[in-house]
C-alpha cells in the first residue's frame, strides 16, 4: 500500500536492490528490511486505513493497493509535559536448534508544549533489538520534530520531521529452493550451523529522514487555500560476506558484496477549497487542487571473489582477485495530477460525494482517469431519531478507480512478469525499460447497525472489485553500425555498396521511445467484510468489551495474456521450465504451469494444469476483548485465516524432488492467541511532578492452532515479490515473546 506519514509519501524503494551476487543466477537470496522500521509505536497518534476505491481514488496512480494514513502525536493542551516510555522484550524462539534468548529494550523521551496557539514536540527513541538467531538484531534511533501555528484567523503553518539511523545485522534466512542457507539447515539437526554463524555477514547501515510542512491561508469565510509538501529520502549501505563456511564462499575462496540505494521521493499539493452551510441544513464542500509526486531511485551493486585474505571480511572487497563486478540502475518517475471533490449533505442525513482526477506521466505521455463517487443515508436520523434502541443505521455505497504506476530499469523485468519477454543483449540492457500499470474499478456498498447506546454494534460490506494491469517494454536506443563500404564496377565505372562487407556494431543511441511488447491481464475481487462488537459490562468500575471482525474474498482470472505462461494477475505463479510433463524448479521459486481462466489467481497446479492450492487465504478473522477493572485492564487478541495452502518446500528439497506433487501443498488454516497485554496505571493524584504512570507485560504469540507441519502457517519466504505468494522455504523461525514496560508522563 501507499504509506503516508505527516503527509509525506514514504518510498518503497529500498525493496528493489535485492540481488547482490546478480551474475551468479540462483546464488543469494536477500529479503527487504522493513520501510517501517523506523516508526515508534508510541509515537503514533492514529493510523486510518483506506481500502474501499472510492476513498483511494484521490490518490490516482499511487492509490491501487490502498493507502494507510499515519499521523503522530502532538501535545494538545495549553500545557507542557514530558512522556519516558521504556520497555523490556526477552522472545523465546519456538525452534530449539540454532537459537537462543533475543533480549532488546526500546526507550522513547518525547516533551511538548502548547501556548499562544502554537504547539511544540520533541521526541527521541532508540532501541536494541536482538533477534533468536544469535548475532542477529539491529540498533536503531532518531529524533523527530514537530512544529504548528494558528498565528492568526488568516496564516496556519505546521511542520514536521523525523532523521534516523539504524545498523542491522542478520542471519542467511532464506534461500532460493535447492540453495543452502543457515536457516534452511535449521531444519537438518545433523546440520554443522558453526559456517553460517562465523562466517556469513549481512550487515546495513540505514539513514532515512521523513520531512513535511504544510501552509493554510483561510481567504474569506469559507474560502480556504492550503500547500503540503512531503519528502522521504533514504540512504542504505547493505554489505554480503561469504566465507569458506558457506557453500559459495567455500567454491569462490570467499565472495562480498555491497548494495547501495539511494531514494528519494517527494509530493506537493496545492487545494483551493470553499466549505458553506446554506440555511443552516444544507452543507456544501468543494475543493479543486494539483499534486506532484516525483521518486529518484539510484542502484549499485558491487560484488568480488577469491580473497587471499579473510580477516576484515566484506571490507577486503578492493583485494578480491576475481573482476569487480559492478552493476547500477536508476529510475527516475514523475507524475502531475489534477483533481477536484464536491461533497453535500442535508442536514446529516443524506449526502453525496463525487470526485474526479486525472494523473499525467510526461515520461510516456499517458493520461490516467479516476472517477469516484459515493453516497450515504443516515436511517436513524430519518426514521429512528427518537429511539433509545436504536443508535445508529447508516447505509452507504460508492463506485471509484484508482491505480498504480511504476517505472522500472530492464534488469528488474523478473518482479514484475512472470511470462516471457523481449531478449536484448546484455550490453543493451541501458537501452530498455519498461512501465507496469495497474487500474482498479470497484463497487462497494456497506450497513452499519448500532443498538443500546452503541453497546452492541454491527458494521458490514460487500465490494467487488475488477483489476487490469498491463505492462509494456520500452526500446529508447537504437544501433549504429559501421559504413558500408562502396566499390566501383570496373565496367560501367559506378559505385555501390559492398554485398560482401558485414557491418559491425560501432555503438547503441538514444532515440524516442518505442513499445515492443505489451501484456494484459484482468481479476477480479468479491468479498465481504464485516465487525461486530459488544459491551455487556459497563460500570463505573467494570468494563468488559468484545470484538469480531473477519473478510472472505475469491477471486479469480478474468483474462490472461497469451504471452504470459503463469499470468500477469497480481500473485500469480509462474513457469521457470516444464520438462517431460513435469514442472522444474531450478534454483528459483517458481513451481506452477499456467493458470486456466476462471482458475484461483493464485494456483498451485500440478504439471497436468490440476490445481493443487491456493496460496490466498479466503477468510481473515479476528477476535478481540476487553475488561478493564479501575485501573487495571486486560487486553487479549486472536486472528487466523483460512481457505489457503502452503507449499511446503523445505520437505521438497528433503526428498530431492523438483516436480510440485500434492503431498507437499498442505493446508494452511491457522488460529493465533497473537496477543494478552496486562496493564495498571498506578494512582498519581497526590504526585504534583506526576500525571500519570502505567506499567504493563504483554505475551505475544502465546499458541498456533493448525494443521501445518512446518514451523509456522504464517508464512511467506518470497515476500518482496508478488508472484512467488504461499511458500515456505528456509523461512525465519517464529518466537514467542514477553515484555515488561512502563510509561510515565509529567
Amino acid at each position: 500500500p501507499l504509506y503516508i506519514v505527516d503527509g509525506a509519501m514514504l518510498n518503497g524503494s529500498n525493496a528493489k536492490n535485492l540481488d547482490p551476487l546478480w551474475q551468479y543466477e540462483g546464488a543469494s537470496y536477500v529479503s527487504s528490511l522493513s520501510q517501517l522500521s523506523f516508526l515508534v509505536p508510541n509515537d503514533i497518534e492514529s493510523i486510518e486505513v483506506l481500502k474501499n476505491t472510492s476513498a483511494t481514488a484521490l490518490y490516482g496512480s499511487k492509490g491501487a493497493n490502498g493507502v494507510v494514513i499515519i499521523n503522530t502525536k502532538r501535545v494538545s493542551d495549553d500545557r507542557s509535559v514530558v512522556c519516558w516510555d521504556s520497555n523490556l522484550d526477552i522472545a523465546t524462539p519456538l525452534v530449539k536448534n540454532g537459537t537462543g534468548l533475543g533480549i532488546s529494550h526500546n526507550h522513547r523521551i518525547m516533551a511538548g508544549g502548547s501556548k499562544n496557539n502554537a504547539r511544540y514536540t520533541l521526541s527521541g527513541y532508540f532501541r536494541d533489538d536482538n533477534y533468536v538467531i544469535p548475532g542477529t538484531g539491529s540498533m536503531k534511533g532518531g529524533l523527530r520534530t514537530a512544529f504548528d501555528t494558528k498565528a492568526n484567523n488568516v496564516i496556519w503553518f505546521g511542520l514536521n520531521s523525523s532523521l534516523n539511523v539504524g545498523n542491522t545485522k542478520g542471519a542467511s534466512a532464506g534461500a532460493w529452493y535447492g540453495q543452502e542457507s543457515h536457516t534452511v539447515n535449521m531444519r537438518n539437526p545433523e546440520a554443522d550451523l558453526s559456517g553460517w554463524a562465523a562466517d556469513y555477514d549481512d550487515h546495513t547501515l540505514d539513514f532515512r529522514t521523513v520531512n513535511s510542512m504544510w501552509l493554510q491561508l483561510n481567504l474569506a469565510k469559507g474560502f480556504t487555500f492550503k500547500f503540503d509538501l512531503g519528502a522521504d529520502y533514504q540512504f542504505s549501505n547493505r554489505n554480503f560476506w561469504w566465507g569458506n563456511g558457506t557453500p559459495f564462499g567455500l567454491a569462490n575462496n570467499a565472495a562480498a558484496a555491497m548494495l547501495n540505494t539511494s531514494s528519494f521521493s517527494y509530493n506537493a499539493d496545492a487545494v483551493f477549497g470553499y466549505n458553506t452551510y446554506i440555511s443552516e441544513k444544507h452543507h456544501l464542500n468543494v475543493s479543486v487542487g494539483a499534486q506532484a509526486i516525483g521518486n529518484w531511485d539510484a542502484y549499485n551493486t558491487l560484488n568480488g571473489a577469491d580473497f587471499y585474505n579473510h580477516s576484515i571480511r566484506y571490507k577486503s572487497l578492493n583485494i578480491s582477485a576475481s573482476v569487480k563486478n559492478i552493476h547500477k540502475f536508476d529510475r527516475n518517475i514523475f507524475a502531475l495530477g489534477v483533481f477536484g471533490n464536491v461533497s453535500y449533505d442535508y442536514a446529516g442525513l443524506v449526502g453525496v460525494d463525487v470526485a474526479y482526477r486525472t494523473d499525467w506521466n510526461p515520461e510516456f505521455g499517458s493520461w490516467n482517469m479516476y472517477p469516484s463517487a459515493s453516497a450515504f443515508w443516515d436511517v436513524k436520523k430519518s426514521f429512528f431519531d427518537s429511539s433509545d434502541v436504536v443508535s445508529a443505521l447508516r447505509i452507504e455505497g460508492g463506485y471509484g478507480e484508482s491505480g498504480k504506476e511504476d517505472v522500472f530499469a530492464y534488469e528488474q523485468i523478473g518482479d514484475y512478469t512472470t511470462g516471457e519477454y523481449v531478449d536484448v543483449v546484455e550490453r543493451a540492457t541501458p537501452f530498455y525499460d519498461g512501465r507496469w500499470y495497474i487500474h482498479n474499478r470497484e463497487w462497494n456498498v456497506s450497513l452499519t447497525y448500532g443498538m443500546f447506546d452503541d453497546r452492541l454494534s454491527l458494521t458490514a460490506g460487500y465490494f467487488q472489485r475488477n483489476t487490469s494491469d498491463c505492462l509494456s517494454i520500452y526500446c529508447k536506443g537504437e544501433q549504429v553500425l559501421e559504413d558500408i563500404p562502396m566499390i566501383e564496377d570496373n565496367e560501367t565505372g559506378e559505385w555501390y555498396p559492398d554485398p560482401d562487407f558485414v557491418p559491425q556494431l560501432k555503438y547503441w543511441q538514444m532515440k524516442d521511445r518505442e513499445e515492443i511488447s505489451n501484456q494484459k491481464s484482468t481479476i477480479t475481487n468479491n468479498g465481504v467484510e464485516f465487525s461486530v462488537t459488544g459491551i455487556p459490562v459497563q460500570t463505573k468500575d467494570w468494563t468488559w468489551s468484545l470484538n469480531v471482525n473477519g473478510a472472505y474474498n475469491i477471486n479469480n482470472v478474468a483474462k490472461l495474456a497469451v504471452e504470459d505462461k503463469g499470468g500477469m494477475a497480481i500473485g500469480t505463479y509462474q513457469v521457470e521450465s516444464v520438462v517431460e510433463g513435469e514442472t522444474v524448479v531450478e534454483n528459483v521459486p517458481i513451481v506452477a504451469t499456467q493458470n486456466i481462466e476462471g482458475n484461483p489467481v493464485s494456483s498451485i497446479v500440478d504439471a497436468d494444469g490440476k490445481v493443487l492450492g491456493n496460496p490466498t487465504p479466503k477468510f481473515y478473522g479476528g477476535f478481540g476483548t476487553t475488561l478493564r477493572w479501575k485501573d487495571l485492564t486486560l487486553d487479549i487478541l486472536a486472528d487466523g485465516a483460512a481457505g489457503f495452502n502452503i507449499l511446503n518446500l523445505n520437505e521438497m528439497a528433503k526428498a530431492g524432488e523438483t516436480a510440485v506433487a500434492a503431498k507437499y501443498v498442505e493446508k494452511g488454516d491457522f488460529l493465533r492467541l497473537a496477543r494478552v497485554s496486562l496493564s495498571y496505571s498506578i494512582p498519581v493524584k497526590n504526585v504534583k511532578w506526576m500525571e500519570s504512570f502505567k506499567v504493563f507485560a504483554t505475551a505475544s504469540n502465546l499458541a498456533v492452532f493448525s494443521g501445518y507441519s512446518g514451523w509456522s502457517p504464517d508464512v511467506n519466504s518470497y515476500a518482496a515479490s508478488n508472484f512467488r505468494l504461499g511458500m515456505d522455504y528456509g523461512s525465519y523461525p517464529a518466537a514467542r515473546s514477553f515484555i515488561l514496560g512502563f510509561s510515565i508522563k509529567f
